[in-house]
């Protein structure tokens, strides 16, 4: 990821939930001290009761926490809709897939599909 900001890339969006979302945040998070001019934000697909719960916590790490308007997507699907809701923003897509089903194949599908440059981590 250092590559990418030394590339010119200063912008991240980061998810939280699962393993691999909160390994890309802790990565983006501690490369910030580094490069303390990149923005790292939370995207997160519901206002309750995450935030409520966790946004001191998330205010304090997160230059910003993103909520996106997804009040009329059924709930078992905002998770989903936070997902592209992040592709469709990104330049390039960092993706951790090892799987051909669930969510992180998912999202993975929809990128390939809105042509985005993506690594794939192994």
């Amino acid at each position: 990821m250092s590559g990418l900001i030394q590339d010119g890339y200063d912008y991240f969006l980061v998810g939280n939930y699962g393993q691999f979302d909160r390994l890309a945040a802790s990565v983006c998070l501690t490369l910030k001290r580094g490069y303390p001019s990149i923005g790292v934000n939370l995207v997160v697909p519901y206002y309750q009761p995450q935030l409520d719960s966790y946004e001191k916590e998330y205010r304090a790490r997160f230059d910003d926490v993103i909520v996106p308007a997804l009040e009329s997507t059924p709930y078992q699907y905002r998770i989903v809709r936070a997902n592209e809701y992040m592709v469709d923003r990104a330049d390039t897509i960092i993706a951790y897939v090892n799987t051909s089903t669930g969510g992180a194949a998912k999202t993975l599908a929809y990128a390939e599909r809105k042509k985005k440059r993506i690594i794939r981590i192994k």
